[in-house]
């Protein structure tokens, strides 16, 4: 009897008892995105001390600050609820499920860390509607919530490209590591370090961004990274490597002036990157 109170408390899910899915779990929202707002609630007492008015300013400043970040997160949450509920009017009304409490709840704590987050709050919001949809819940893994947490705006919009390039028939994306070198020994011994290169449709980056979205999602498991493997077609890495010369030149005419030597690009691997299964069945869901 309990188990079923408590169950109906936070988020009771019933298609035969004619209760209104949509507005319990906006209703989630807003009583988790309230206790955040109890939470910085600036404090009410005024200092009477000889510092009096430096005291003051400090506080006034502090509550302006206060106001419009609570500002800000009522309008976010307000947000965050359409967009939630245009989710759940787009699933059947007989393909509503009861969901699994513990991912709403560890979603709803996360997303009201990061309601300002557009790019996360659209991920989680997918994550509370497939786990609505009797179609769709038992692809719900409990571990997205936390691998979600650890991605940024960067991460998401790789994952994405290189998703969409996965599912159009490619089972992987050529990539290699180079290195910038000159006719110049000096100029050679500063820049030892190698970068990442690759190339995606439709997916633009900053060449020093992508070495760290690659070993993060190569932390989290979601994708794989080869160069003991790679293409028979060398064509394919020189491409590349003529599409970095060309990336690199306004780098080349910063070193040139320096060292006063030529500079071009070296590739130092030529190796295969695609998602793993993890990651392939986490897209799967947060992207619809």
């Amino acid at each position: 009897m309990n188990n079923e109170k408590n169950a109906n408390n936070f988020c009771p899910i019933n298609t035969n008892a004619n209760i209104d899915i949509k507005a319990d779990i906006t209703d989630s929202v807003n009583k988790v995105t309230d206790s955040t707002l109890d939470v910085v609630k600036p404090p009410v007492k005024k200092s009477s001390d000889i510092i009096t008015g430096l005291l003051s300013f400090v506080s006034e400043t502090i509550d302006t600050g206060l106001y419009i970040y609570k500002k800000n997160l009522r309008y976010h949450k307000e947000r965050c609820n359409a967009k939630i509920k245009s989710k759940i009017d787009a699933i059947p009304k007989d393909k509503l499920t009861t969901p699994d409490i513990g991912i709403i709840g560890e979603t709803m704590e996360n997303l009201k860390y990061n309601l300002d987050k557009e790019y996360l709050v659209e991920l989680y919001s997918n994550i509370i509607a497939r786990n609505v949809d009797e179609r769709t819940k038992d692809k719900v893994h409990p571990s997205f919530i936390s691998i979600i947490k650890d991605l940024s705006f960067n991460d998401i919009k790789f994952l994405e490209a290189l998703y969409k390039y996965q599912n159009n028939d490619h089972s992987f994306v050529p990539i290699i590591t180079l290195t910038i070198v000159g006719s110049n020994e000096n100029m050679n011994k500063d820049f030892k370090g190698t970068k990442y290169f690759l190339s995606l449709e439709n997916y633009t980056y900053k060449i020093d961004e992508l070495g760290v979205i690659i070993e993060n999602l190569q932390k989290l498991n979601l994708i794989s990274l080869d160069f003991t493997q790679f293409l028979k077609d060398e064509q394919v890495y020189e491409s590349l490597k003529n599409e970095a010369n060309i990336l690199y030149k306004p780098t080349f005419k910063g070193l040139e002036m320096i060292y006063s030597c030529d500079c071009n690009v070296e590739i130092r691997a030529k190796g295969i990157l695609s998602l793993t299964n993890l990651g392939q069945k986490l897209l799967d869901i947060c992207l619809l």
